[in-house]
């Protein structure tokens, strides 16, 4: 990868910080704001890890815009002494406004950079147990198990060694950090890179023949929300994924790579349908990368990650053709215990034995974590419903970006008589075989 570098400008002295302490400029700000004390350690803590040192050098004066006064002259070396002024100055009044701070790209200081984003990544991809959601933990739990993970986080070093060889992909991914406003700064992209890598590691037929591609995945979803910072990382708009193929494409990210990143969210296809209506629309790669989304997205919104709702859900956007049935059945027996993995794989099968084309069995229930009985249906035309009539009180409602791809409506359901007795039996071989 390569690229053009400008200047890196930050919007203040606390932007320009947070890489440095690798947190987040909105808690720096309101801590040292708060409190000017903090002003002391912030200053010997950057000392303590070569600040001084770093090369960072002002492309640009810094100015005060309340007083129109220069405080550091262009060309000067950003020290210490220089940082604790300008924290000073800030925290002494709250509406001061000092900025941009523009920095020119040195080596020095990509150099600086470099080491400090690799520590990072690898920080982050190292310590699985840091997942915020149940669902992430047990998957990782289960593919560690397997031996998948340490592929994917031999590969993941990979990947991050190969983005960190480009100056511009560097500096692309110290902005990411400085103005991000969580915790996280590369929000779900290591999970997403992970998840991709044991996925596809399983999916590929003959997996040790293609190394290449588990990193070429891999580097797409690190990078599939690029051109999302701050606060919009938390609000991703339905052009993010083309926006962010974009910047991938201008730091030298291969064709494959671009690709996968615009089709990261590539549920339903030019026509509205569901992607996998259409053969060949998404290519191997795009469809485990799309379920690898949908996975660690209802991992964040399903409540607390439940890994047996979760993996629910996945099954119904996969039997709705949304989602690539291969790769979440892959998903589900890493989640979940073999008994609920086989009553899901094998319901599928039963729900595929459905004749009535306009009619969408569901298999119920999807929320919580209870092992579904039956099967429902609103076709009132089939010869198959029964009295027994069950009520979904609110809708379930399946997103991407924001905007809804499918859903079960709220409303009166009638219990299949066709279905959901071979999922009954099935229940009581699994239960008198004890599997599970």
């Amino acid at each position: 990868m390569g690229g053009l570098l400008n200047d890196i400008e930050y919007a203040d002295i606390f932007e320009l910080l947070a890489p440095e302490l690798e947190q987040s400029a909105s808690a720096l700000r309101a801590a040292l704001q708060k409190d000017g004390t903090g002003i002391s350690s912030v200053v010997q803590s950057l000392e303590s890890s070569g600040f001084d040192d770093s090369g960072m050098i002002l492309s640009a004066p810094v100015i005060d815009h309340g007083q129109a006064i220069p405080l550091v002259a262009e060309g000067a070396k950003l020290t210490t002494r220089y940082v604790k002024a300008l924290l000073g100055r800030q925290c002494q009044d709250v509406n001061t406004a000092i900025g941009p701070l523009k920095i020119a790209p040195t080596e020095a200081l990509v150099a600086h950079y470099r080491s400090k984003m690799r520590r990072v990544l690898n920080a982050i991809v190292a310590d699985v147990s840091r997942a915020r959601s149940q669902g992430l933990r047990r998957f990782y739990g289960a593919a560690d198990s397997s031996g998948h993970l340490k592929v994917a986080q031999e590969c993941f070093a990979e990947v991050s060694e190969k983005l960190l060889e480009s100056p511009e992909c560097v500096t692309s991914l110290v902005r990411m950090v400085a103005a991000s406003a969580r915790r996280d700064p590369f929000g779900d992209g290591p999970d997403a890179a992970l998840v991709a890598m044991v996925l596809f590691h399983q999916y590929l037929d003959r997996p040790g023949d293609d190394r290449g591609a588990l990193v070429t995945i891999g580097t797409a979803a690190l990078l599939q929300d690029i051109s999302l910072s701050g606060e919009n990382l938390q609000r991703a708009t339905a052009q993010h994924a083309a926006q962010s193929a974009g910047m991938a494409a201008t730091l030298g990210a291969s064709p494959r790579v671009v690709g996968l990143i615009r089709q990261h969210h590539t549920m339903t296809d030019p026509q509205g349908r569901p992607a996998l209506m259409s053969r060949g629309f998404l290519t191997p790669e795009a469809k485990v990368l799309v379920a690898t989304n949908a996975f660690t997205d209802e991992c964040s919104q399903s409540a607390n990650g439940n890994p047996f709702e979760v993996a629910k859900k996945l099954s119904h956007l996969a039997a709705q053709r949304y989602v690539d049935t291969r790769a979440v059945r892959i998903l589900c027996r890493l989640l979940l215990p073999k008994l609920k993995a086989y009553v899901l794989e094998q319901s599928d099968r039963i729900a595929a034995q459905c004749t009535r084309a306009e009619a969408t069995p569901i298999l119920w229930p999807i929320l919580g974590d209870k092992v579904p009985t039956v099967f429902l249906c609103q076709d009132s035309l089939c010869q198959h419903r029964t009295e027994q009539v069950s009520h979904i009180s609110r809708p379930v409602v399946f997103q991407v970006e924001g905007q809804e791809v499918a859903s079960v409506s709220a409303g009166d359901y009638s219990t299949c008589s066709a279905l959901t007795p071979h999922l009954r039996a099935l229940h009581v071989a699994l239960q008198g075989r004890g599997r599970g």
